[in-house]
């Protein structure tokens, strides 16, 4: 299994101006037909922010995979997420073969517990008697 956080797109500011008709007509009351193209040239500016940022979680098996579409906003934590599913993907041989060796100390240990009888029977044998 691995993952992988892919992120496409920017943040991008536009400036776009135009001439109004106000400046036209008050450079027009001032300075008369001079004034109309002074107006004209006093141009209204507007800045704008575009946002075209992506960001996907990719997510792959042996046999699947799974794409998420994250908050562009959220990348540092996508990444985060993506490294700590790779890091248990390679750590997870080693915790099978950690999980097999417990296993086994554990079912020899019940074996023994089992195979102890003498305090039970010694407890048998008292009740016995009384």
């Amino acid at each position: 299994m691995k993952a992988a956080a892919d992120s496409a797109g920017a943040l991008t500011k536009t400036h776009s101006s135009r001439s109004t008709v106000t400046r036209m007509g008050a450079g027009t009351l001032v300075a008369g037909p001079l004034g109309l193209l002074a107006g004209a040239a006093a141009r209204k500016g507007k800045t704008q922010t575009v946002d075209t940022r992506e960001l996907y979680l990719l997510i792959e098996g042996d046999d699947w995979a799974d794409l998420i579409k994250c908050n562009p906003n959220h990348g540092e934590t996508a990444r985060a997420f993506a490294q700590q599913i790779n890091v248990a993907a390679r750590n997870a041989e080693r915790v099978k073969g950690d999980r097999v060796l417990r296993v086994q100390d554990l079912t020899e240990r019940l074996a023994a517990v089992e195979a102890d009888r003498s305090g039970i029977e010694s407890a048998e044998l008292a009740r016995a008697e009384l």
